[in-house]
C-alpha cells in the first residue's frame, strides 16, 4: 500500500509499529509531531521519548503544531496535567546507566502510567479505554558499523519483542536518519542497506521522508 506520510499517520491502528527513515530532519519532525497531535486530538495518551533533546523545546513544537491545525485554542499544559501527554528526554539508549535492559524497563514503566486500563478524560468528561501513541527516538546519528549492530540487537530483542509484549495496545513510531534513501533501498549502500532490510522485516509499516518534502508510506504486513 502506498500513501503520503502525513495522510498515513492519521489512521494508524493500535499495536502497529512504524519506522521512519528520513533524509530531511524537518520533514521527519513534522510527521512525528502530526502523529502526536492526531493522538491528542483523538483523546489518546501520547508519549514523546527522545535522547538528547530539550523537553521545553519539544513541548513548544507540539503546541505550535496543534495551534496550526486546531480551530480552538488548546493549552498543551492541560494535556500534560491530565497525563494525556508525557515528554521525556533520556540518556542515549546504548550508554544508558546499567545497560539497555534498564532502559527498556524505564520506558515501559513510563508508558504504563496510569496503570488502570481506563482513565478519566477531562476534556470529554467520560471514562474511556486507554489507547496510546508513542514517538521513540533512541538514536540521532547512525554513522558506524558498531552503532548499526547495536541498533539491530535493540530492535530485534527489545523493541520488537519486549515492547510489543508489554504494550500491546500502543502504536509506536521510531525514526532513523539515512543520507540517501533510494540508493539504500536498492542495496547500494555498504553500511545502511542491510541494516534497513533488517528493520523492514520487523516493522509493520515504513515511512520514507526524503528531501524537498517528498515521501511515501507503506504497510508491510
Amino acid at each position: 500500500m502506498f500513501n503520503k506520510p502525513l495522510d498515513f499517520i492519521k489512521d494508524i491502528n493500535n499495536g502497529k509499529h512504524i519506522v521512519v527513515f528520513y533524509e530531511d530532519t524537518e520533514y521527519a519532525r513534522t510527521i512525528i509531531l502530526k502523529y502526536i497531535e492526531n493522538g491528542l486530538l483523538n483523546g489518546e495518551q501520547c508519549f514523546f521519548l527522545s535522547t538528547n533533546e530539550d523537553n521545553k523545546f519539544i513541548k513548544r513544537e507540539i503546541q505550535e503544531s496543534i495551534n496550526e491545525t486546531s480551530s480552538k485554542i488548546i493549552d498543551i499544559d492541560k494535556y500534560i496535567e491530565y497525563s494525556l501527554l508525557y515528554i521525556s528526554s533520556f540518556t542515549d539508549i546504548y550508554n544508558y546507566p546499567n545497560g539497555v535492559e534498564n532502559a527498556i524497563k524505564d520506558i515501559i514503566n513510563i508508558i504504563k502510567i496510569p496503570s488502570s486500563p481506563y482513565f478519566y478524560n477531562t476534556f470529554e468528561g467520560i471514562h474511556k479505554k486507554i489507547t496510546k501513541k508513542i514517538a521513540l527516538k533512541c538514536l540521532h546519528k547512525v554513522e558506524t558499523i558498531e552503532q548499526i549492530k547495536n541498533n539491530i540487537v535493540w530492535e530485534r530483542n527489545y523493541r520488537n519483542t519486549i515492547l510489543r509484549d508489554a504494550l500491546p495496545n500502543c502504536s509506536i513510531i521510531c525514526s532513523y536518519p539515512i543520507k540517501d534513501i533510494l540508493s539504500t533501498i536498492k542495496g547500494e549502500s555498504p553500511i545502511y542497506s542491510e541494516w534497513m532490510a533488517n528493520l523492514l522485516e520487523i516493522y509493520d509499516a515504513v515511512i520514507y521522508a526524503r528531501r524537498y518534502w517528498k515521501g511515501a508510506a507503506f504497510n508491510l504486513c
